[in-house]
């Protein structure tokens, strides 16, 4: 299997959509939801 290094070569950026997946935006801000910080961090 490649190395991260390699698999990423040439990638200049990320483009993440963490709305309602990571994050639930609403009133007050909105708030993580739960298990995504865990899942991010693993």
């Amino acid at each position: 299997m490649a190395t991260w290094a390699k698999r990423l070569a040439g990638v200049r950026g990320v483009l993440l959509d963490i709305s309602g997946v990571l994050y639930d935006g609403g009133a007050g801000g909105g708030t993580a939801i739960a298990g995504s910080v865990e899942a991010v961090a693993s």
